[in-house]
C-alpha cells in the first residue's frame, strides 16, 4: 500500500480549513442580514402599532394637533409631545406644551419623521434606518363626526 505524500496531506487540510473559514464567514453575513430585517421588521411593527393605539386614544379626547413637525396631545392637566430626537421617535410627558432635550422616552428607531395633518386624517411620513420610507394615515373618527 502506498503512502500519500505529507505535502498532499498539508494541501487537504489547508483545503478543509479555507472551506471551513469561508464557510462561518457566509453564515456570520446571514446571520447579521437575517438580524437587520428582524430588527427593522420589528421597528415598523412597533412604529405602527404605537401611533395606531396612540392615535385611538388621543382621537377620543379629540385632542390631537400637528405643529412644528411634531405632534401634540392635550390632555387634561397635561401634553404628550411626540417627535424626532437623535434619530429616536420620542415620546415626552409633561405640563407644559415644550420639547425638554432629553427628557423622552425613546420608542423606535427612524432616520426622518414628519407629521402632516389633512382635516379628517394625520399623515405620519417615516424614513426608517435603511431609507424606506412609509406613511402611515390615521382617519380621526372625531374629526369625521364634527
Amino acid at each position: 500500500m502506498r503512502q500519500i505524500s505529507p505535502i498532499i496531506h498539508w494541501i487537504i487540510l489547508s483545503t478543509f480549513a479555507l472551506a471551513m473559514v469561508f464557510m462561518l464567514y457566509l453564515a456570520a453575513i446571514t446571520f447579521d442580514r437575517m438580524h437587520d430585517e428582524a430588527n427593522q421588521m420589528f421597528n415598523e411593527r412597533t412604529l405602527h402599532l404605537y401611533f395606531n393605539q396612540r392615535f385611538k386614544q388621543a382621537d377620543a379626547l379629540g385632542a390631537l394637533v400637528v405643529e412644528d413637525n411634531r405632534l401634540q396631545i392635550n390632555h387634561p392637566g397635561y401634553y404628550t409631545l411626540l417627535y424626532l430626537e437623535d434619530g429616536y421617535l420620542v415620546e415626552q410627558v409633561s405640563e407644559t406644551n415644550q420639547i425638554l432635550e432629553k427628557s423622552g422616552q425613546r420608542i423606535a428607531e427612524i432616520a426622518k419623521l414628519s407629521f402632516r395633518s389633512d382635516g379628517q386624517q394625520i399623515i405620519v411620513d417615516v424614513i426608517h434606518k435603511d431609507l424606506e420610507a412609509k406613511s402611515y394615515h390615521f382617519t380621526l373618527i372625531s374629526e369625521v363626526n364634527s
